[in-house]
């Protein structure tokens, strides 16, 4: 078993500090006070350069809504950029959002593989980092990215293209593409399919009609596709 560098483990944690801190949308100073602690031990604790305690870790974690274990993870957006496709087709530039920025210039790129046709793991759902999309729409709260995998929405949203999606706030219309969950007792899952039948027997169907549509029973709306990004 390779030993762990100790450094290299600082820098992790911090960068996975840093990377939730960014995704509740606060700044440095703005989690340094709910700590309790300087905004410059902070900012030397994301460099990894300065340690931390496991009482601190600890405390960071339930801040930052999470368990202590998921600070020791690799950064998440190390493990997204290894299975991005080549950056000249990739829809988007990802980037360092400042105070202000969030969900105005720059909204998230969530660590999921939308799948568009049978469901995924719905738990898997991170930030892996921050992006402006190339889209002419304008940006706000509720809005995401993330990859679609699968062929059954083919040709709207094509296999291993990004999707924009926005959060739903209302009952989708027929017609909508969405990004539907399902939880209970023995699944946790995400999939994209497009609200079709009548307003009284609603079915998830697909674009690609080797797929069989399926009922809406069990299932929660939770974003609409406003675009296939770069499609």
């Amino acid at each position: 078993m390779p030993r762990l560098d100790p450094d290299r483990v600082l820098c992790d944690v911090g960068r996975r500090i840093a990377e939730l801190r960014a995704g509740h949308g606060w700044t440095q100073e703005a989690l340094a006070e709910r700590l309790g602690v300087s905004a410059k031990y902070l900012q030397g604790v994301e460099r990894g350069t300065d340690n931390l305690t496991l009482r601190t870790l600890v405390r960071v974690a339930e801040e930052l809504g999470t368990k202590p274990i998921a600070l020791l993870r690799r950064p998440i957006r190390d493990a997204a950029r290894a299975g991005r496709p080549r950056k000249e087709s990739v829809p988007f530039e990802e980037v360092e959002p400042g105070p202000g920025d969030f969900y105005r210039t720059c909204i998230p790129l969530v660590a999921l593989e939308v799948r568009a046709g049978t469901p995924v793991d719905a738990r898997l759902v991170e930030i892996a980092a921050w992006v402006t999309p190339r889209t002419r729409r304008k940006l706000g709260l509720g809005m995401f990215v993330a990859r679609v995998s699968g062929d059954s929405m083919e040709p709207t949203v094509p296999r291993g293209s990004f999707g924009l999606f926005r959060t739903l706030q209302q009952a989708p219309s027929v017609g909508t593409v969405v990004l539907a969950a399902r939880t209970d007792d023995e699944e946790s899952a995400l999939v994209l399919k497009r609200i079709g039948g009548t307003s009284r027997r609603l079915r998830l169907v697909s674009d690609n009609p080797a797929y069989p549509p399926v009922s809406v029973e069990g299932w929660t709306m939770v974003a609409a596709l406003v675009e296939a990004l770069g499609a």
